[in-house]
């Protein structure tokens, strides 16, 4: 007698429907299958994940994970189920995303850059809002429905130090996003040599070339400004009438004091690393042992000053600013010093030239001028 066992017919059943749905965000759902035969489970996409991916016979769960949709169009991916040689698959489906994708986030950039231009792909209205006032929203140009630029206005930084501000992209769905733009300061002058009792730096206060003017300061000051007048100068008032920096009863309060105090002198201030202002005692010094050459660089007029040991440094013509209105900077230069004369009302001495007149150091600076400083170190 021969007895055999009669072998069951493969048989597997998905009770999951042929299509899932899942959300954009991370979205989950499950497979559930009855089958007679192990089984294997496999992923056609990369953002889909089984929660196992082979077992035995018997009722089973599958639990699949998917990763947010990032992108501006809807996916599918298909699910495929194998046991015993039969084959079942199931579909997951996953709108696009609504939204801002912005490809790079963050910018470096030095300190004249003064435009940027920020890449935003976007499927949903947004609003941008801009965190300091050295940074201003031009506008938005628009290459396609999902892609435009945010076009980003800078300010040079005309500080020595870095800063960093950020701009913000709100959708009116999804998650908002946020632009960090870091702006480098400018590069602190070189300290030249010119066999002198100090260093002279190689271009102005706020200057990134020697040829530039750099930043406009009243004396005693160490903040540029819109105005350059009695009524904005911090240490007087009109008539002259000095709180700070005075010798004689007539011309305000008496201090005493005669030299610009590091926290007013704006070298010392923003430069720091020892250097400041120049005193007239050092001006005079540079006008009796260097020589003095006109020239012009890239178009502007100026001097350069050349020490003994062959050095040199050029002066532009920086002119300076009363009230609103500057002088015309080609034809002359005025720069600070950092003491008072006694003798004449407590105003501060300054270096000037033109091209009419040559180059003198004179003792009757008004304070509240805007003028440009070209500093020193021991």
């Amino acid at each position: 007698m021969v007895i055999s066992a009669c072998q069951k017919e493969p048989s597997l059943t998905v009770t999951t429907p042929a299509e899932i749905p899942v959300s954009a965000d991370s979205g989950s759902s499950s497979i559930s299958f009855t089958t007679n035969q192990a089984w294997t489970a496999s992923s056609a996409a990369s953002w889909v994940h089984l929660s196992a991916t082979s077992g035995e016979s018997g009722s089973v769960t599958i639990t699949l994970q998917c990763d947010p949709n990032d992108t501006y169009e809807d996916r599918t991916a298909t699910v495929t189920i194998n046991a015993g040689g039969l084959t079942q698959t199931v579909v997951v489906k996953q709108p696009q995303n609504y939204g801002v994708v912005i490809p790079q986030q963050e910018f470096a950039v030095n300190a004249d850059t003064d435009a940027l231009e920020v890449e935003v792909q976007s499927n949903t209205n947004f609003k941008t809002t801009v965190d300091v006032d050295w940074i201003k929203l031009v506008g938005i140009t628009t290459k396609s429905l999902e892609k435009g630029i945010v076009v980003l206005e800078l300010q040079k930084n005309e500080s020595y130090q870095s800063r960093e501000g950020s701009v913000t992209i709100t959708p009116d769905s999804g998650a908002k996003k946020v632009i960090t733009v870091n702006q480098s300061g400018m590069d602190k002058p070189l300290a030249v040599d010119l066999g002198l009792s100090v260093k002279w730096a190689s271009c102005n206060v706020g200057a990134n070339s020697p040829e530039g003017a750099g930043g406009y300061y009243a004396w005693g000051e160490v903040e540029t400004k819109e105005v350059y007048e009695w009524s904005t100068y911090k240490y007087g008032s009109l008539g002259s009438k000095l709180t700070k920096y005075c010798t004689d009863p007539a011309w305000g309060t008496v201090d005493g004091l005669t030299v610009l105090e590091s926290q007013d002198d704006v070298a010392a201030t923003l430069l720091k690393d020892g250097w400041r202002m120049p005193t007239s005692e050092e001006f005079q010094e540079l006008i009796d042992n260097c020589e003095f050459q006109e020239k012009t660089i890239n178009d502007v007029y100026g001097y350069q000053i050349t020490g003994s040991n062959g050095n040199s440094i050029f002066l532009p013509a920086g002119a300076s600013f009363n009230g609103t209105d500057g002088y015309a900077n080609s034809v002359f230069g005025n720069y600070w010093a950092s003491d008072i004369a006694t003798d004449s009302r407590c105003r501060p001495y300054y270096f000037y030239f033109s091209k009419d007149l040559g180059y003198a150091l004179y003792s009757n600076g008004f304070r509240p001028n805007g003028v440009t400083v070209r500093p020193v170190k021991p």
